[in-house]
């Protein structure tokens, strides 16, 4: 396994969520992130899945437990483009289950309209851009990154 892949399950074992390794059933995943609330399994999603790329941001849009999905990350790991492709694209694992279905693609950087913004969740060095969301949806997001260990901005 790369190097990326392993420091992607570290982060994913101290967030005690989903598994987001690319063709890897994640049954055991899929039940710890159902007792989570949608903003939570919403952050542990974007933190799993944006440390599997480098200097590049994805794009996530969707829906999941009935929630609108459209957020973007940002890090700085030191990965190929072919592993950044592979790690964003698709479909995100784990949500057919929770009935839900989010996209994911590469793109040059997130765009600008967030609302909020939560930087290094769990020391990982990636930003989680929030869009369209509602000052109580903002709230619960911004409580889910300060629990995470993340700091919380809005934008």
């Amino acid at each position: 396994m790369d190097r990326g892949g392993a420091s992607m399950r570290h982060a994913l074992r101290l967030l005690a969520a989903a598994t987001c390794e690319v063709a890897v059933p994640i049954a055991s995943g899929a039940l710890a992130m159902r007792r989570l609330t949608a903003p939570l399994a919403v952050a542990a999603l974007l933190l799993a899945c944006p440390l599997a790329y480098a200097k590049s941001a994805c794009m996530m849009q969707g829906q999941i437990m009935g929630q609108v999905i459209n957020e973007c990350t940002e890090t700085d790991m030191n990965l190929s483009e072919g592993q950044q492709k592979v790690q964003c694209s698709g479909q995100a694992p784990g949500l057919e289950g929770m009935g839900g279905q989010v996209d994911m693609r590469l793109v040059a950087s997130c765009p600008s309209g967030a609302g909020g913004k939560c930087d290094s969740p769990r020391g990982a060095p990636a930003q989680i851009y929030y869009y369209q969301r509602t000052p109580d949806q903002l709230a619960a997001l911004k409580a889910a990154c300060e629990s995470q260990q993340g700091r919380w901005s809005k934008l």
